[in-house]
């Protein structure tokens, strides 16, 4: 059983609405529920009816709270994935799987694949 919870709304609204964005800084930011500067995020590429769309997560190593999203992938947007290198299996698995996906994206910020570099 996971041991990941949702942001609330009001903490989503806190990390959603600050400044920089995270395209802008990619960076650590507060988690708005236990006040830590550990906020990671992800996003990656993925297609929804032929349709580009970017999926994102991010969530704090501190007290595993979490939130995803999709939506339209911006024109100009480009961005790498360190997940691209895996096999589309192994992505397949890391995306079902909510703990081992924060697993494998922590190491990913610890050995400095992460955050991501984004221009547009």
């Amino acid at each position: 059983m996971s041991t990941w919870k949702n942001y609330d709304a009001q903490q989503l609204h806190a990390l959603t609405t600050g400044t920089p964005s995270f395209l802008q800084k990619p960076r650590e930011r507060e988690c708005p529920a236990c006040g830590a500067t550990d906020v990671r995020s992800y996003l990656y590429r993925s297609d929804r009816n032929g349709q580009p769309i970017l999926i994102g997560y991010s969530w704090s190593t501190n007290c595993h709270r979490y939130t995803g999203s999709t939506g339209p992938l911006p024109d100009g947007l480009s961005f790498d994935d360190p997940m691209d290198d895996l096999p589309p299996q192994e992505r397949k698995r890391l995306r079902n799987d909510l703990d081992e996906l924060v697993d494998y994206l922590d190491d990913q910020w610890d050995r400095g694949a992460l955050p991501q570099r984004f221009s547009f």
